[in-house]
């Protein structure tokens, strides 16, 4: 006779998750208070389901007087049906005592007036119980997505023209971003950025850096003179990269020396210039120049170099300092859009 094994086979063995002293807890441990973290997929609903039904059937509780709250309305109406199947499903369990069983139809009856459903209906109920305790008018609407987007375009584009205007504070500043290749979509989609969490702007504004403007027109008085004096030294002349590369630009240079300096003309002639340096040139089709005792293809890469760095630098204080105050100024008007 063969001995047959006792053993369960693997098929047989019941099913049991690491963490199944954690799921009972949150369906047995009906008196306290739980913060449970799980992944998505985990069975954070199942046990939440199971708990409620518990609380029902343990007496503890109506569901008049639960609160299960989601993000989404289609989580909301999943919670809702499963709590709904679970409580009938208990109510017809003939191994259940009785007043287990009436417990759990009656809960099932009185479902709907649970609150399971989302953080945003939830929340506007209890405003709208207590208005007045809430700073609000009595009968106001809650605004859907659609309707919430399209208020928050309209007051944008008032908020735009507002500062586009001549007298604007921040007009000259839009003015710098604007020529330096920000563009108003930017500006929006930045602005948006902001009002989805404006909760995170309250804590002080973009501190504003120190900007002077006029470094550049200073360098250029000082140097400009020198590269057109250099550029006599070219042995080709016209068609030389170098000497081209610092002719074309002379007309360039004169505007920025025209120019207030700070203003938005003055700033769209320094980024017109602000890749004035250049690698062209060969030395061996450049003379030496007798003031410097070098030869002046080097000599004028040199200065292009030195000026360059000018540029970049009060570009870079100028955008900053411009920078700075827009933000400031779409944080106001967020914030102010949300206070309203």
């Amino acid at each position: 006779m063969t001995e047959q094994s006792t053993n369960p086979s693997p098929s047989q063995q019941t099913f049991s998750p690491s963490d199944a002293e954690a799921r009972q807890v949150i369906t047995e441990n009906l008196d306290d208070t739980l913060f449970v973290e799980a992944s998505a997929g985990t069975g954070k609903t199942t046990s939440l389901v199971q708990r409620i039904v518990n609380l029902v059937v343990t007496g503890r509780t109506t569901m008049d007087r639960v609160a299960a709250i989601t993000f989404t309305e289609a989580a909301a109406t999943e919670l809702r049906d499963r709590v709904r199947e679970s409580l009938e499903r208990a109510a017809l369990d003939t191994e259940r005592p009785d007043g287990e069983r009436e417990l759990c139809r009656q809960g099932a009856e009185d479902l709907d007036q649970a609150n399971v459903r989302t953080l945003h209906a939830f929340a506007a109920q209890l405003l709208h119980e207590r208005p007045l305790e809430a700073g609000l008018p009595p009968g106001f609407e809650t605004s859907d997505e659609i309707v919430a987007g399209i208020a928050f375009e309209e007051a944008w584009n008032d908020w735009l023209n507002l500062v586009l205007e001549a007298d604007s504070p921040i007009g000259d500043d839009l003015s710098l971003a604007l020529s330096l290749g920000v563009t108003l979509t930017q500006l929006r989609n930045l602005a948006r950025e902001f009002h989805e969490n404006y909760a995170d702007l309250r804590e002080g504004g973009f501190a504003v850096p120190e900007a002077e403007a006029g470094a550049s027109i200073e360098a250029f008085q000082q140097q400009w003179p020198e590269a057109e004096r250099l550029c006599q030294f070219s042995k080709i002349g016209q068609g030389d990269l170098l000497y081209d590369h610092v002719r074309v630009r002379m007309p360039t240079v004169q505007a920025l020396l025209a120019a207030d300096a700070g203003n938005t003309a003055y700033f769209h002639q320094l980024g017109q210039l602000s890749a004035i340096r250049c690698s062209n040139g060969r030395q061996a089709d450049w003379d030496s120049d007798p003031v410097q005792g070098k030869n002046a293809c080097t000599a004028l890469k040199a200065l292009l170099q030195d000026l360059d760095k000018v540029i970049s630098e009060e570009l870079q204080q100028a955008k900053g300092r411009a920078f700075a105050n827009i933000l400031n100024a779409l944080q106001s008007f967020v914030l102010g859009y949300a206070e309203a």
